[in-house]
């Protein structure tokens, strides 16, 4: 290396290093430059070496180097750097500026090496800001110099590691301090003046701070703590200034997207005029709330009562507001898939059914299952959709349809099914919904999770509260800090009776001071210093607040406050006024209850079983009869209701109540009403069902189909489900390839699974909080609602529960039996279905329809997919037919609902007054606000106040009330509002607890806990300073198989998104809670004694998964939030937040370590990224700095051997099973057994004893009493001896039998040796009786069919008449019956007669139907009448005939009024009015009407192609053909010359068959419809291919309905008509109908017998109406007109057969009586 006098050049690191002197200079007087690469007289962008001003002399005492030199090869040396560092600030801003120094700054020197040169650099740069603030552009020039690129890494990485290495030597701590303070002082000039100067510098300033902290509390180093604070402050001061400036420019934007406006202004609206209800407007306006104060007191109680109101309002709005604007957004600019943090989106919702709940009316939302959303949701542990959940429904994407609505019930197990929840509508929407003409959907739903019931209790009690009467405003609205007595002791001479601990009483005197009652102490009472303050503030101050840190017994305090109230101010009770004056004790006796309000239900249960202890239950009452106490269970209000004596007024109010319920119930037909709709919603409907199909042509298709059906064994009504494929679950399969449903896939997992353990997440948590609440129906409540479901089971299940063993017929015509099993799997498939929200639109169907008039068959070509989509379409429109009616029920039953809750409220304020203690959770004292406030408790106390909604205290508090006691925590957790940033920005989350401490009210705070060992309770110190440990948790025993109890176990092990529910997960995390909680239970510890906490219900869903209930049944795994107020042994916290971001979430929030660090009482194990959470959480670096000093506090956990003392280090979830399998250590444990043998499993601290364990060895035991050697293993009970031997049997046969059998048991095996009578063997065993039937196999022939068969031996001993040797021949019967089928009986059966026919008759009957009689049934009686399947008759309106097919048509109602039909709706339409040939009759009675030949003169435009406009083809009067010349005219006409083989001109006219809807000429058609009748056969469409039977076409109906005229119909028909034309044609067909019945050669019956027997019949039919009549009058008119007519008949027949000529009279006397009788 070379050197010189003045520069040294090395090649060590290529740049160039000044060593010696007179290395750095500065510029003469001519401007020339010496260190600066430029030459710029300005000043601003670079060094200039100015002495005083801007001009260019040779000022200061700058040098001048001779010989010009490169500025970039001038290195700077140590020597002027050390002369600078004593400069003044103008000489040092103006060298720190300069090139040479900024490659200083850039480490072009090897700085960071040298630590003396980086704190004069400190030194110069500090001195340099501290320049006159005329030199402000050269500091900015500085500041640009130290934030450029490579400049920057002094202050972000060299500084760092310089301070980094003089912490670790700590050498010169002082020297040390300096520099630092150096760095703090740039570092707050740097970002001062430039504003993004602190993102780049601020992680290594926070590095910095956090080395500082280890080395001053770690160390204990005291010289560091001051510029530790201050570093502190600093990071503090930049982390307000950067969020401050953030807020500053996102304010308008965040204005704009969530529609709040924070002002300081009073709104201008009064809060009581706005509604509680969200309304369409509080989407769009801009809502002015007011920040709530954290200290300081309120303009006044409107003032107060403004801000909370506003703020609770916008909690549950604002979400819906966000929400759905982003949505708007999302929508317009197609931006894809939309997600948003304040919402939750649903598409495709359908309301289906109203339902009549308790609480009124309700509605049936049907999920669309199909979506991704609904099938990946884990809906057991999901917030999704639970119970009170505000909804916004839309029908046109939010833009101008709005409906708001609550989830009024949600069944999990019923969500994952069917996909259905009940939701109910806030009465605004209630309104418009009832307007809407589409009432079912589909609908897009956006869900707030906020519980929107119980804002609503709230907000309407705000605005009802009065301002003069608003109680304790002068504490919670002006904050004053002088606390009265409470009011009922103020006027009296007032003296407490307070119970001592070792018996009898002392006297707490509200007249004296207290100090100064010396019998008023610690050991008297029972309790320590810190409780005797807080209880005795409670008795004597109307407004206390105790502060009860974890463990510290704020319980037991409120107990014992209780307690003494409960003593000495209600010893009695009165009725008339609020308190009196005791004559004995002048002390006051209450009359109104004391209020205990809990913000958990847990909490609650276990404050009401304290009261318990001293109170008896008939004085406790416990809103909300869902608590699972068993010892509260006589205390629900439920319960108390039930039991009690209801006023005179109140009973009599409930009976009328009940009554008219009945009416309600009697008057309007909810089984025609609301169960049609559940009963079409959980079975297929038959296609005969009136109204369902109103398209004829697809009712056509689909008759035709169920009539075909019947052949291959299927129902007539099972038409649509054959056609759905809805017959079998296989069928249904078959038309598509269908997965396994997630009902089958859970059903089949459960049973490969094993059962894993319980746990209770944050929305099982939230739903059962919501529920909890929710009254019970009481006695009344619960006969009305079962009233109305037996009404609404009745139809239900008469429609919808098929018979089990259903038969079907398999491919090869056999009769299949489902059994139950599969019966349920159908029906649930078939819902599934029915659930779906796809579905044909009304194009879709005209269009479909238009088809099938031109060939298509729905029941053969229409597609699988398809035939259910139109399905559904059907089903919507048959439910929309009820929309009306259902409304007005809707109206009554809303009438109904709201008397009732009226009643419910009158009686329970009834009871709570009567009681002495009330207790409800804050969501109760919601609900039941109103209540709350005609009770008037004078007595409050909130336990877990600091958790509660400041808004929730305030309005429980009636105006009796004289006396607030606010016991909790406000260091633990916090109210927790909808919206975040309400709860951050705004101080919603501000409990009424915190803000009176905030504004110094006095607190009395517990300052002794009695439940964590000192090695836990040490951590809580950083949050509560007094804090100190009680004497009982003091020496507690080590954790068994652990080194310490207490253990922070770090690790870098990354998290995991669950973004199905929003949530954290860490596998690492869970798989080492999971083996530390096995190895804990190896330990004998019970698994009740260890909980599992964690942030995340995304871990509790994965440690769920891990952990089996076989294993660890009894271990408790919640939320942090869940176990607030509770406490275990044991406790194993997963932190889960593990990223390379540092995001903390709630681990970060200073509550929740609180509660999470303060649970346990033994031990504590805790697992988690600590240096992550350090570096983010001061509260968490303190913690882990405690941890590290007492060695708990590390990377591997040890485990101590119980029994060995081996300790063994766990780094990884598989170390736990490798180094301790079984609770110990590798060893074996070899203790000798009480067998003798020794133990082999490993090292294992349980079962100790080895009272459970199974020795595996053989055993060593000898069988008695033969003493052969015992097979089994060593632990199992000794079996009988197995050994074999041979012994002789008392018959003289020997046998092989086991050891241990007794011979008089023994059963000899050998055949028997004898002979049977017929010279056979016998077969069975010695030891058995010989056989009575011979069964060997012999040959015989059979004497009537002559086979030769093989028979056993006894059944041919017996001849019978025609010789044969044996007697049941099963030979096949191959004979032809009559009826033309094939004999299926066999030679035995058929040798006197054939068997029976069981086949199906199949013949065509004339009334349409194929015979689904069996044939012999049919040969037998020699007829296949009467039909027994429904009638397929239609009457002119059209309506269906609702009777069997032999019975008298009875056609449904052609009106929908209540009053029936009138004659002129029943009249007949069908016949020509124009020619006068209608027909006389009504639509019942056999059609007398003329056909008309006169041709149809309409003009027609084609329905398919609406183009072409033609003449009419058919006939006049009849339905007109299709017969467009363009589409339908050819094919119609090919089709009638090809297939019929008619003769067709161009004027020839066509008929329209209403049944098959063919087309054929009408010379044709009348001459085969003729031909038909006459011969008897039924009327079929003459094509082939159809042959459908023509029932409903006008022209034809006299022929095809002549089968309705049997002679019993026709005198039903005589008995109803009023013309005696109408009775002489029924009374021609009668005897036409008789004569055809005859049998051949039936001689006797004359035509004036058959008119005498018509007569006869039709008085008789007379005297059955004449008998239903009510009045006497008339009844004893008609019996004495039949008497008349039967004589007049009598007479008849008399004249008749002398020959009589007064036959003509004695028939006018009879057609005269019988219109008298009619009339």
């Amino acid at each position: 290396m070379e050197r010189s006098s003045g520069v040294s050049r090395s090649r060590g690191r290529g740049h160039w290093r000044g060593r010696g002197t007179g290395v750095s200079r500065l510029r003469g007087g001519d401007g020339s430059h010496v260190l600066s690469n430029s030459d710029d007289s300005r000043g601003g962008s670079s060094y200039h070496g100015r002495g005083g001003g801007r001009g260019g002399g040779n000022r200061g005492d700058a040098h001048r180097r001779s010989g010009p030199t490169r500025s970039e090869d001038i290195k700077i040396g140590f020597r002027k750097l050390a002369e600078k560092v004593e400069a003044n600030a103008r000489d040092s801003i103006l060298f720190a500026t300069s090139p040479a120094f900024s490659k200083l700054l850039a480490g072009e020197q090897d700085v960071e090496e040298k630590p003396e040169w980086i704190d004069m650099m400190l030194k110069i740069l500090k001195k340099s800001f501290e320049a006159d603030p005329s030199l402000r552009e050269y500091k900015e020039q500085l500041v640009a110099e130290l934030l450029k690129e490579k400049q920057e890494n002094f202050l972000k990485k060299i500084c760092i590691e310089r301070f980094a290495d003089g912490l670790h030597s700590t050498h010169d701590i002082e020297k040390l301090s300096t520099s630092l303070e150096n760095f703090l002082e740039i570092y707050y000039e740097v970002c001062l003046l430039d504003l993004f100067a602190n993102k780049k510098l601020m992680k290594g300033l926070k590095n910095l701070t956090m080395m500082l902290k280890c080395k001053a509390y770690q160390d204990g180093i005291k010289q560091l703590e001051p510029i530790c604070k201050k570093f502190s402050e600093v990071v503090e001061t930049s982390d307000r200034r950067e969020q401050e400036q953030k807020e500053v420019t996102e304010r308008a934007e965040r204005q704009k997207k969530s529609g709040r406006m924070l002002t300081e202004e009073k709104p201008d609206e009064d809060f009581r005029d706005i509604s509680v209800y969200p309304q369409v407007k509080d989407l769009e306006v801009v809502s002015q709330i007011r920040k709530n104060k954290e200290a300081g007191a309120f303009e006044s109680v409107h003032d107060y009562l403004d801000i909370q109101f506003r703020l609770l309002r916008e909690d549950f709005i604002s979400t819906l507001r966000n929400g759905i604007k982003d949505y708007r957004r999302n929508q317009n600019t197609n931006a894809g898939h939309f997600r948003s943090g304040d919402i939750k989106v649903y598409h495709g919702f359908h309301i289906t059914t109203p339902n009549l709940r308790k609480d009124g009316l309700t509605y049936t939302v049907q999920i669309n299952t199909n979506h991704r959303i609904f099938k990946r949701t884990n809906w057991e542990s999901s917030k999704r959709l639970i119970y009170g959940s505000l909804l916004c429904l839309s029908l046109d994407d939010f833009i101008k349809s709005f409906l708001f609505a609550t989830i009024s019930e949600r069944e999990t197990e019923k969500l994952k099914k069917e996909g259905t929840i009940e939701v109910q509508f806030i009465p605004e929407s209630q309104e418009v919904y009832d307007t809407l003409e589409n009432k079912y959907g589909p609908f897009t739903v956006v869900e707030s999770t906020a519980y929107f019931e119980s804002y609503i209790h709230i907000l309407k009690g705000m605005q009802n509260i009065e301002q003069s009467v608003f109680p304790f405003s002068r504490y919670i609205v002006s904050c004053d800090t002088n606390i009265a007595m409470p009011a009922y002791t103020k006027d009296i001479s007032f003296e407490y009776q307070l119970d001592v601990v070792s018996g009898g009483r002392v006297q707490l005197k509200f007249d004296q001071d207290i100090e100064s009652q010396s019998m008023i102490c610690e050991e008297t009472l029972g309790l320590n210093q810190s409780q005797l303050e807080a209880y005795i503030s409670a008795l004597t101050q109307e407004f206390a607040v105790i502060q009860g840190p974890p463990g510290t017994g704020k319980t037991f305090v409120g107990l014992k406050i209780v307690k003494t109230l409960l003593d000495n101010l209600y010893t009695g009770r009165v009725v008339d006024i609020d308190f009196l004056i005791h004559a004995e004790t002048s002390i006051p006796v209450m009359r109104r209850p004391i209020l205990v309000v809990c913000y958990t239900n847990h909490a609650l249960d276990q404050f009401l079983e304290g009261i318990l202890q001293f109170c008896d239950s008939d004085d406790v009452v416990r809103v909300g009869s869902r608590s699972k106490n068993e010892a509260l269970e006589g205390c629900n209000l439920r319960a108390k209701r039930s039991n009690a004596l209801r006023p005179t007024q109140l009973r009599h109010a409930y009976q009328d109540l009940y009554y008219r319920r009945e009416e309600f119930l009697k008057e309007n037909s909810l089984e025609n009403l609301q169960n049609e709709i559940k009963i079409a919603e959980s079975d297929i409907i038959s296609h005969s069902y009136f109204g369902f199909i109103k398209e004829q042509i697809f009712y056509n298709q689909l008759d035709w189909h169920g009539q075909t059906i019947v052949q291959s064994g299927f129902s007539y009504y099972d038409s649509i489900k054959v056609w759905l494929g809805c017959d079998s679950t296989a069928s249904l399969y078959s038309y598509e390839d269908v997965s396994p449903t997630p009902l089958e896939q859970s059903q089949s997992a459960e049973n490969t699974e094993p059962e894993l353990i319980d746990i209770e997440g944050e929305a099982e948590r939230e739903l059962h909080n919501r529920m909890l609440d929710v009254d019970e129906a009481d006695e009344e409540e619960a006969k009305f609602q079962a009233l109305l479901k037996q009404q609404q089971r009745s139809q239900t299940m008469a429609v919808t529960q098929p018979a089990a063993g259903k038969h079907l017929l398999d491919s090869e015509g056999f009769k299949v039996v489902m059994g139950k099993d599969a019966i349920r799997k159908l029906q649930a498939e078939i819902r599934k279905r029915i659930c779906d929200a796809d579905m044909m639109s009304e194009e879709e169907v005209r269009s479909l329809e238009s088809q099938c008039y031109h060939g298509y068959d729905i029941t053969v070509d229409l597609e699988f997919h398809q035939r259910w989509r139109l399905y559904r379409f059907w089903l919507w429109r048959y439910k929309q037919t009820f929309t009306a009616e259902v409304s007005r029920v809707q109206r009554e039953y809303q009438k109904l609902c709201s008397l009732s809750t009226n009643l419910r409220q009158q009686e329970d304020i009834e009871v709570l007054k009567e009681a002495k203690v009330i207790g409800m959770t804050t969501t109760g004292a919601a609900r039941f606000q109103h209540v709350l406030q005609e009770v008037g408790a004078p007595i409050v106390i909130v336990e877990e106040a600091a958790e509660v909604l400041e808004a929730h205290i305030t309005t429980a508090l009636s105006t009796s009330c004289q006396h607030l006691i606010l016991i909790g925590d406000h260091k633990q957790l916090k109210p927790n509002p909808t919206v975040y940033e309400l709860a951050k920005k705004y101080h919603l989350d501000l409990s009424l607890f915190e803000r009176m401490v905030n504004n110094g009210l006095p607190v009395k705070t517990l300052e002794i806990q009695h439940r964590m060992r000192p090695e836990v309770s040490k951590f809580m110190r950083h949050i509560y300073d007094n804090l100190s440990d009680h004497s009982s948790v003091l020496n507690r025993k080590p954790i068994r198989g652990l080194s310490t109890p207490v253990y922070f176990f770090d690790h870098k092990q990354p998290e995991t998104a669950e973004e199905g529910i929003m949530s954290h997960s860490n596998e690492f995390e869970a798989n080492m809670v999971v083996e530390l909680t096995r190895y804990l239970i190896l330990q004998s510890y019970k698994p009740d004694d260890i909980t599992i906490i964690t942030m995340y219900t995304g871990q509790l869903l994965v440690l769920k998964r891990k952990m089996p209930r076989d294993v660890f049944g009894g271990v408790k795994i919640t939320s942090v939030d869940n176990f607030q107020g509770e406490e275990n042994k044991i406790i194993i916290l997963s932190l889960v937040r593990s990223n390379a971001e540092d995001k903390l979430g709630f681990v970060k929030i200073e509550n929740r370590v609180c509660v999470s660090l303060s649970r346990a009482k033994y031990g504590m194990y805790v697992f988690g990224n600590f240096d992550m959470f350090c570096r983010g959480s001061e509260l968490w670096f303190k913690i882990i700095q405690d941890a590290k000093i007492a060695g708990e506090f590390g990377s591997t956990l040890s485990l101590t051997c119980m029994n060995h003392g081996k300790v063994a280090e766990v780094t990884a979830p598989q170390d736990f099973q490798a180094k301790s399998p079984a609770g110990g250590c590798k060893l074996t444990c070899g203790e000798r057994l009480a067998c003798g043998h020794f133990c082999e499993r490993n090292c294992h601290f349980s079962d100790r004893r080895h009272e459970q364990y199974q020795c595996l060895k053989d055993c060593t035991r000898l069988l008695q009493p033969c003493g052969h050697s015992c097979p089994a293993r060593c632990h199992s009970k000794c079996p009988p001896c197995k050994v074999k031997k041979i012994v002789e049997l008392r018959c003289g046969h020997s046998k092989e039998v086991y050891c241990h059998e007794e011979l008089l048991d023994i059963v000899c095996t050998e055949p028997c040796v004898h002979s049977l009578s017929c010279g056979h063997p016998c077969t069975r065993y010695c030891s058995q009786p010989c056989d009575t039937k011979c069964l060997a196999v012999v040959e015989r022939m059979c004497s009537r069919c002559g086979e030769i068969k093989k028979v056993q031996c006894y059944t041919t001993t017996a001849v019978d008449r025609f010789g044969a040797t044996f007697s049941k021949c099963d030979t096949k019967c191959t004979q032809m019956l009559p009826c033309g089928h094939t004999c299926i009986g066999n030679c035995y059966q058929c040798q006197e007669d054939h068997r029976p026919c069981e086949q199906k008759c199949g013949k065509n009957l004339p009334c349409g139907h194929v015979c689904d009689k069996k044939c012999s049934d049919c040969t037998k009686s020699n007829s296949c009448e009467p039909c027994m399947q429904p009638c397929l008759l239609l009457c002119s309106h059209p309506r269906k005939c609702l009777r069997k097919c032999f019975e008298e048509c009875l056609f449904d109602k052609h009106t929908n009024n209540n009053k029936g039909d009138s004659e002129k709706d029943r009249k007949c339409k069908w016949g020509c009015k124009k020619h006068g040939k209608s027909c006389s009759g009504r639509c019942e009675m056999l059609c007398d009407h003329v056909p008309c030949y006169e041709e149809c003169t309409r003009k027609l435009k084609c329905r398919k192609c609406k183009k072409i406009t033609y003449e009419c083809l058919g006939m006049c009067s009849e339905p007109c053909p299709n017969m467009c010349p363009a589409c339908d005219r050819g094919a119609v006409v090919a089709s009638a010359r090809n297939y019929l083989k008619a003769t067709v001109g161009s004027t020839t006219r066509w008929m329209f068959l209403r049944d098959c809807c063919h087309s054929l000429p009408v010379d044709y058609m009348d001459e085969y419809v003729e031909r038909t009748f006459a011969a008897g056969n039924p009327i079929l469409c003459p094509f082939q291919f159809c042959r459908r039977p023509v029932l409903n076409t006008a022209r034809y109906a006299p022929q095809t309905r002549a089968k309705k005229t049997t002679p019993d119909v026709l005198i039903k028909l005589a008995s109803s008509t009023t013309s005696l034309r109408r009775k002489e044609e029924l009374q021609d067909a009668y005897i036409t109908s008789r004569t055809n019945s005859l049998e051949p050669g039936t001689v006797g019956f004359s035509r004036k017998l058959l008119i005498r027997e018509f007569e006869r019949n039709l008085a008789e039919k007379l005297r059955q109406k004449a008998k239903l009549k009510d009045s006497d009058v008339n009844r004893e008119s008609s019996e004495s007109s039949s008497i008349r007519l039967q004589d007049t008949l009598q007479a008849v027949e008399t004249e008749a057969i002398a020959g009589s000529e007064a036959n003509v009279g004695a028939e006018a006397n009879v057609i005269e009586t019988w219109e008298d009788l009619v009339y």
